[in-house]
């Protein structure tokens, strides 16, 4: 070291002794050959290799993180789903199975929706047995009390009256036994297959097929959008049961010379269908049983009684499609109207 203050002053040397022969086996060290270059010619080499080692380890620190953080993310991700639909069996609320990447994640979502099977079949059963036995015992009676009458001598118009009854009764069973397995199908779906449809098109195509019914009471469609086109993606088949069900009330209740309007609005987070009719506002005892099975409020005009499980197939539906199904009562300048609204999230 030339400078003992700078540490660049350093040299580096290479010494070789020089001998002298002196006999045959004796040698004698008589100098030394010194080759030296100061350790400041190196410094720039050794400046780019600290360099490039710096760069080339935080690139890999860069790329494991990244890495990590990227299955880190996946892994809770997954993990949140699996969580979210054990929760919802917990609750029980529908739910589809969640599709998961990695064997061992989606083994595990197969157990919970196995066992969640195993659970549920039992009052599944129950439950519907309960409520059809329920529904059925009505039509049951009335067949039943006919029968025993028209056995009696009565007049021809009776007769009539009474075999009409039995009629439309074997028809009502017929109907809500069909129902009710639809019902029953759609409730086991555990694998939606869905679309990208446009909801405009599909609104306007619905309210022509039902023109010839709403001119019986003299009713007007009123359909708007915000877009001209609004695709969401859904289930087509199970979408148009749940327009189908909400139309078919709206012009079941709605007034005489009166016009039912359907708006779908495209929002940030939601597709909004809202299907407005006037009518008689929905009495509040009645708004909490609206979706259950086999619950009726009674039709105007004295039409027949429905089987009381369209909106048990919206409210299904929707729930499929992890939306939501609203209704509710409206009034506006003294008028009643009565509002359904289907939520899609985007």
């Amino acid at each position: 070291m030339s400078n003992p203050e700078d540490p660049l002053s350093t040299v580096m040397y290479v010494a070789a002794p020089i001998y002298a022969k002196q006999g045959v086996n004796q040698k004698n060290i008589i100098g030394v050959l010194t080759v030296y270059t100061p350790n400041l010619s190196l410094q720039p080499f050794l400046e780019l290799s600290k360099s490039t080692t710096l760069k080339q380890g935080l690139g890999l620190i860069l790329i494991t993180t990244i890495i990590g953080g990227l299955l880190s993310y996946w892994l809770s991700r997954s993990i949140s789903k699996i969580v979210r639909y054990a929760q919802n069996v917990g609750n029980s609320k529908p739910s589809i199975l969640p599709k998961l990447q990695g064997t061992e994640l989606n083994n595990l979502a197969q157990a919970i929706e196995q066992m969640r099977i195993q659970l549920e079949g039992k009052n599944y059963v129950e439950n519907y047995v309960q409520a059809l036995t329920h529904e059925l015992k009505s039509p049951i009676a009335a067949i039943k009390g006919s029968i025993e009458l028209m056995s009696t001598d009565m007049p021809n118009s009776q007769h009539e009256q009474f075999s009409k009854t039995i009629f439309n009764q074997a028809k009502r069973l017929e109907q809500t036994i069909d129902q009710m397995l639809k019902l029953a199908a759609l409730e086991n779906i555990h694998t939606l297959e869905t679309q990208s449809i446009d909801i405009v098109k599909i609104i306007n195509n619905t309210t022509k097929e039902k023109q010839a019914h709403a001119d019986i009471k003299q009713l007007k469609f009123l359909i708007h959008s915000n877009e001209n086109t609004v695709s969401i993606n859904v289930n087509q088949d199970l979408l148009l049961i749940a327009i189908n069900n909400l139309i078919d009330n709206a012009l079941d209740f709605a007034e005489e010379k009166s016009t039912i309007e359907i708006e779908i609005k495209s929002k940030a987070n939601s597709t909004n269908i809202i299907i407005k009719n006037q009518g008689e506002a929905i009495p509040d005892f009645a708004k909490a049983k609206l979706f259950d099975r086999f619950y009726s409020l009674p039709r105007p005009n004295n039409q027949p009684k429905s089987t009381g499980l369209g909106l048990s197939f919206v409210r299904q539906i929707m729930d499929l499609h992890q939306g939501l199904v609203l209704i509710n009562n409206l009034n506006k300048d003294d008028t009643s109207f009565v509002l359904a609204v289907l939520v899609f999230p985007k």
